[in-house]
């Protein structure tokens, strides 16, 4: 295929050097995209109808033109030669089908680019490519449109230069537009991914679309927009496009006067270009049958002349000035950094959409984008927050950099106020005073509200007006001055509450003037324009919010064609290997390898019983219609060996859960809770590697006990692997899952419950020797990392003497004078010991002395576990552990304690490793759970074990 090009000697220059930054020169990591080949096959990531699609045999030829400016030689080559092998297919494939005809499709690349000749020179080599080289820095937006005066064929095909192109690509571009010349299509970007270079298929469906300050994201269909595409191939309307991988129309390229040449360098463009598309008479589509894959990079590996930043406003505020009328005042609101940046002359595409005949941005809101809400005429106004005779204030201490948020008398008169008391909320649902605004550290209940650099990426700066209250929309508390009201002014700060519609600390009335922005150079028309609202957009439809993402507003700040980053499927989370157990050889004789998973899939009654926990999400995500497909995908995506499930629904499980796992090739067993609750606990295992041996299922209500008069439950199995001699005993492993009680000041429950488990298990696992056989214990504790519960279970003991009793889990803090736990916490009757074994185990005589007050485990313990921040409070809320309880020396993957984890050798459980775990930053990047790919509200756990038989 590149007969003539010597790949070695071109992909030598400019290569990665030991002990140099991989990442220094490309923003992405050199050392491992010079790993990969550049011929590498690529996964199909298509829906598989797309297979059976067939399309014209005269499409017609494209030029592909690609721009780059300080680009890795190994991922241009990559982009060339997955081009190269992806159309060469298609084309036999064409040349078998249709005989005695010559095919005249022209593969034809154009790169354009400011590197030496030297490499210019060299990918002239290339078959069929030509490349143009410009002479001074000219940026994305020129070079393009350069590409295009110079290319030949028909249809323009717009790449970026770190791209790798998925089979069959390219027909169903091209036949769209053939179809169609005014439409302009474009891919699904699949992600790759800038650390590993792994191709990761990217959801299907997805659309672009962005809001009041022209910050592009990505987002989900609805619910009623997915149901009328009854077809997964068929093409998806689009208000936006990403910009940097889309295909056009030669003819319809130039009659829609190609790129407005005088933005700069990059970032803006693809706004420009979409809203003339659809206003002048054209459409935007993205093609799920057609894929490729893109690095995505979280920052620049150049430096723009004016700053990324100031380049970005003067080409947003062109398209604003041209093309969205009078809306444009929204986009100054958003955007407050855009007034008085100089834009340049628009005049001239002001005379184009004029000759065009191009339609309103009114006509874009209703027939394209009616979802983009328009704010209400007072969702942007400038004046005092009042409360009484008190008003916000920002004061400047001295010794402080940043100023500070207090509450003061009101100051001025005839609705003058003092510059420092006057705040402007914006349509980007900020409250802002010059350069700061309104906003948190942590969410914590009782959290000070400070004054920071305004930020469009920060969420902890968005607030919404609800009646007379101002909530702030991440911790869904709302803006209290109880603590401003006392003490020296040093001291009176604004905070977050829970939000009481009696308080009247809460109470916020807006004297409001409305901030106009500044006079344009030219209107709709090339006529000046005056700051008068009688002309305004009304709102229109149904409020949404706008939820932002971190990592696409970071990606905003990296080159290449593309503005963010694409959401990917699904939260991105990989395999960790145990680095103290991955030196170790295999245990001698047969070794048994399994993984297990641990997940709280939220039972559908529990969410509905509970909605306004789930006020952030998208309706469509909750119904069970929606969650159970995506639930059952988790599970056959991972494959563990074992499940143990939380909040099971009993009719869901016997009615669709059950058959479902069964066709998988899973046996399962249930226990419900106690009385009427509808939800319990499962264990599910693989039948063809694991045989059920035993299974038990715990009641740990004990009527008349006021202590464990609560319906929480557990299941214990043992399972033996099916490779091994049925009668041996102690090939079998213990497998424990529960799901103890929430109340966070109720710790006492939760030990005596796990107590129960524990002596259960201890029975069960017990083998003829009297040794303890291999434990895998599994389950919702409802406790964080680092509680007294979590170090309970993690180093064998707990001295609970004194010890608050809301303290156990760690769910909050002691109250003072809360009660303290007493020993013994559960009663003798139970017949289970401070160890938490029954007394009759032949260990309890052995330690009668152990002091009264400590519960202590005679096994050690593994543990895998991951707490979920809660949204609300940012505090740690939610634990799910999986821990594995045997004859091993303590091993903690969540402690950096002095001591080296240890992996001995001989048998027992050894972990192999563990899907890694994800934070706040990751989680607020999704919404929060549950959202559009994680159907519950926790996330689920999975680790392998190896069990030495």
């Amino acid at each position: 295929m590149l007969e003539g090009f010597d790949e070695r000697s071109y992909a030598s220059a400019r290569r990665w050097k030991p002990g140099d930054d991989p990442y220094a020169l490309y923003a992405f990591n050199q050392r491992e995209s010079e790993r990969i080949p550049s011929n590498r096959a690529l996964r199909d990531t298509r829906h598989y109808r797309c297979t059976t699609l067939h399309y014209d045999a005269d499409l017609p030829p494209t030029s592909i033109i690609i721009t780059f400016h300080n680009e890795a030689r190994s991922t241009l080559l990559r982009t060339i030669r997955s081009m190269y092998y992806s159309t060469q297919l298609y084309l036999s494939c064409i040349l078998m089908r249709v005989r005695n005809r010559t095919w005249d499709f022209i593969l034809f690349f154009l790169c354009i680019f400011f590197h030496t000749d030297s490499d210019c020179q060299l990918l002239t080599k290339l078959p069929k490519v030509t490349c143009l080289r410009n002479n001074k820095r000219e940026g994305l937006i020129r070079s393009r449109v350069r590409g295009a005066d110079a290319a030949r064929a028909g249809v323009l095909t717009f790449l970026d230069s770190h791209c790798e192109v998925n089979k069959d690509w390219l027909p169903p571009l091209l036949q769209r537009i053939k179809q169609d010349p005014t439409r302009v299509v474009s891919p699904v970007i699949d992600i790759i991914n800038m650390d590993t270079f792994a191709y990761v298929a990217a959801s299907a469906d997805l659309r672009g679309g962005f809001d009041w300050s022209l910050h592009f994201k990505w987002e989900q269909l609805s619910p009623e927009q997915r149901a009328r595409r009854l077809d997964p191939t068929q093409p998806i309307k689009t208000p936006i496009i990403a910009g940097g991988l889309f295909v056009i129309d030669r003819s319809w390229f130039n009659h829609l006067g190609k790129y407005d040449t005088a933005m700069d360098i990059w970032g803006g463009e693809n706004f420009e270009i979409s809203f003339r598309v659809w206003q002048c008479g054209g459409s935007l589509e993205i093609l799920p049958c057609s894929r490729v894959g893109h690095v995505f990079r979280k920052k620049h590996p150049y430096v723009f002349p004016e700053g990324n930043a100031n380049t970005y406003i003067k080409n947003t505020r062109r398209t604003a000035e041209v093309w969205m009328d009078d809306f444009r005042l929204f986009y100054y609101s958003a955007r407050p950094a855009a007034r008085g940046k100089s834009y340049g002359d628009v005049r001239g595409r002001v005379e184009l959409r004029k000759k065009l005949k191009c339609k309103s941005f009114k006509w874009y809101l209703d027939n394209v984008y009616p979802e983009l809400k328009v704010p209400d005429d007072s969702d942007s106004r400038s004046g005092v927050v009042r409360q009484r005779q008190n008003c916000l204030e920002s004061r400047r201490l001295e010794g402080q950099e940043l100023p500070v948020l207090t509450l003061a008398p009101c100051i001025g008169t005839e609705g003058v106020a003092a510059i420092n008391q006057q705040w402007l909320y914006t349509h980007g649902q900020q409250i802002r005073q010059q350069q700061h605004c309104l906003s948190l550290s942590t969410t914590f209940p009782a959290s000070q509200v400070l004054l920071l650099p305004c930020n469009m990426a920060d969420g902890k700066q968005r607030w919404q007006k609800s009646g007379t209250h101002l909530e702030h929309l991440v911790s869904r508390f709302c803006l209290d001055s109880e603590m401003a009201l006392d003490g020296m002014d040093s001291s009176r700060m604004l905070v977050i509450s829970p939000c009481e519609l009696s308080a009247y600390t809460q109470r916020w009335e807006q004297q409001q003037q409305r901030s106009s922005p500044p006079k344009p150079v030219a209107g709709r028309w090339g006529r000046p324009t005056t700051s008068s609202t009688r002309n305004l957009p009304v709102r229109r439809g149904r409020a949404r919010e706008i939820k932002f993402s971190k990592s696409e507003i970071k990606i905003k700040k990296s080159f290449f064609i593309i503005i963010v980053s694409l959401p990917p499927a699904a939260l991105q989370r990989h395999w960790e290997t145990s680095p103290a157990c991955g030196a170790y050889p295999p245990p001698p004789g047969a070794a048994f390898d399994f993984s297990v998973m641990s997940y709280n899939i939220l039972s559908q009654e529990l969410l509905q019983d509970n909605a306004y926990l789930y006020r952030h999400c998208d309706p469509g995500v909750l119904p069970w219609e929606h969650r159970l497909p995506n639930l059952l995908a988790e599970i056959r995506q991972h494959g563990a060996d074992i499940l143990c499930l939380q909040e099971v629904q009993e009719d869901h499980y016997e009615n669709q859960m059950k058959p479902a796992l069964h066709a998988l090739g899973y046996q399962c067993e249930y226990k419900k809770r106690t009385g009427s609750k509808p939800d319990g606990c499962a264990v599910i295992f693989n039948s063809s590697r694991l045989s059920l041996v035993s299974s038990n299922p715990i009641e740990f209500f004990r009527p008349g006990d006021a202590l464990l008069n609560r319906d929480n439950v557990g299941l214990v199995v043992l399972l033996r692997p099916n490779d091994n001699d049925p009668s041996s005993s102690a090939a079998c492993i213990c497998i424990a899952n529960t799901h103890l009680l929430y109340n966070p000041r109720r710790g006492d429950v939760k030990l005596a419950q796990l107590a129960i488990l524990l002596a259960e298990v201890g029975r069960l696992s017990r083998l003829p020797d009297g040794s303890a056989g291999p434990v895998v214990l599994c389950g919702d504790f409802n406790s964080t990392p680092g509680s007294p519960l979590y170090r309970f279970l993690t180093t064998g003991s707990l001295d609970y003497r004194g010890l608050p009793i809301s303290t156990v889990s760690g769910q909050e803090n002691a109250p003072k004078g809360q009660r303290v736990l007493e020993s013994p916490i559960w009663s003798r009757s139970l017949g289970i010991n401070h160890r938490c074994q029954y007394e009759d185990e032949p260990t309890a005589e052995a330690h009668a002395g152990s002091p009264t007050g400590t519960t202590t485990r005679l096994c050690d313990c593994l543990s895998v576990c991951l707490s979920v921040t809660d949204r609300h409070t940012d505090r740690h809320t939610e634990s799910v552990c999986l821990s594995t309880i045997s004859p091993l020396n303590l091993l903690l993957l969540l402690t950096e304690s002095p001591a080296a984890p240890s992996c001995p050798g001989g048998r027992g459980l050894r972990l192999l490793g563990r899907l890694s775990l994800v934070g706040r930053p990751e989680l607020e990047e999704v919404n929060f759970l549950p959202n559009r790919h994680h159907s519950s509200d926790h996330l689920p756990l999975l680790a392998r074990f190896r069990f030495g038989l």
